[in-house]
């Protein structure tokens, strides 16, 4: 039975669409909307890292971490995202992380050798341990780096 085959052919998943199909189901009326809302959100993320395996645009706006979800290495093509980060340093110009910045370690720094920006963003609001970062930071010399983005909520 092919009940979400259709799935597989996806290939951008924006978390607008998320966001409207957990409204279209659960009402505003509803008792413990917010609550409801979350789980229903979580759920639907647990369904597109199991079945949207061709996805090539995806946005994480969740208050879940990334590596929290079962099959989330899978999406990720088996491998881990600091390696993937380490491999591409020294071609990558930008990089901007953000919410799932605790699933990343800052030791990839040190791989950068071209980088122009880097953007560390908490937008949830999540506990960084900031000083690991600022060590890693401190201790590269950037000579391309033309703009350092931190946007700290702790």
């Amino acid at each position: 039975m092919a009940t979400l085959d259709y799935m597989k052919f996806f290939i951008r998943i924006t978390p607008f669409w998320i966001i409207d199909m957990a409204n279209l189901l659960i009402k505003v009326k509803v008792k413990d909307y917010k609550h409801k809302i979350q789980i229903l959100e979580g759920e639907i993320y647990k369904l597109i890292l199991s079945k949207c395996i061709n996805v090539k645009h995806f946005s994480w706006e969740t208050e879940k971490n990334f590596c929290e979800y079962p099959n989330a290495r899978s999406f990720c093509k088996d491998k881990d995202k600091n390696n993937v980060i380490r491999e591409k340093g020294p071609t990558l110009k930008n990089i901007i992380l953000q919410p799932t910045l605790r699933c990343v370690s800052p030791i990839f720094i040190q791989s950068l050798e071209k980088i122009l920006e880097i953007t560390l963003n908490n937008k949830l609001n999540r506990y960084i341990d900031w000083q690991e970062w600022e060590k890693c930071l401190n201790i590269k010399k950037f000579h391309t780096l033309e703009n350092l983005v931190e946007n700290i909520r702790d």
